[in-house]
Formats: structure tokens, sequence, C-alpha cells
């Protein structure tokens, strides 16, 4: 399958690696306790749609995503 950039695909509506976290996100949130979250920082480089860096907001870690796709980082800010 031919991808295209990554500004064509994150400019689509369906998102283009799912919204699912990834499993080492998610082992991740779970091994910390709630305190250990609130003091760990976490960078994506290369967040694309944001999908792992929302996770690690949501669980309270501080998150800072990164990707040189602007449709992908603004798909990720909504």
């Amino acid at each position: 399958m031919a991808m295209g950039t990554y500004d064509e695909v994150y400019s689509k509506p369906e998102f283009y690696w799912g919204k699912e976290p990834n499993e080492l996100c998610t082992y991740t949130t779970d091994l910390l306790a709630n305190e250990a979250k609130a003091k760990a920082k976490v960078i994506d480089l290369g967040c694309g749609e944001g999908k792992d860096i929302i996770h690690f907001a949501k669980h309270g870690f501080q998150a800072i995503g990164v990707d040189v796709s602007e449709p992908g980082l603004q798909k990720a800010l909504r």
C-alpha cells in the first residue's frame, strides 16, 4: 500500500495508526503509581496524530509531542 506523505495521510479524517496507544505506553502507565506519574515527563518524538502522547497525558504524565507534520499535530490537539 502506498502511504503518501505524512501530511497527506494525517489530513484525512481517519486516524492512520488508529486511536489506541501502543503496548509499551499502556504497560508504562499501568506500571507506575499515580504519584510517580505526576512527576514523570514524557516526550514523544514523531508523535504523529498523538495517540501515545495523549494516553500518557490522560494518565497524569507531563507530556509533550513533537512532529514534523502540521496536520498530524493539529489532529492530536483536537
